[in-house]
């Protein structure tokens, strides 16, 4: 059991990824992995964060309900996203 957050902020980071299927290097965009997560970019919860190192990064506070997705190697988008959200049910 986790703490009920305010909001859950979904922070997505777009990136390179070996894919487990083919071995091959994949690169990720932000609309495709909105798409693989599920979520909207019109959500005003949905946050794309390019780069971890930019200046409007610097500023980030951990927030309790701030999840940050990634390309997996694995591909299982839904599975991962689920059991992050455990984290915030009563």
């Amino acid at each position: 059991m986790g703490t009920q957050p305010t909001q859950i902020r979904y922070y997505l980071h777009p990136g390179k990824v070996r894919s487990i299927s083919d071995g091959e290097i994949h690169y990720i965009g932000v609309g495709q992995l909105a798409r693989l997560y599920n979520l909207s970019l019109r959500s005003p919860n949905v946050i794309v964060q390019n780069d971890m190192y930019r200046e409007d990064y610097l500023g980030y506070t951990f927030r309790n309900g701030d999840i940050h997705l990634y390309p997996r190697e694995r591909g299982d988008y839904q599975k991962f996203l689920k059991s992050q959200l455990k984290r915030y049910q009563p």
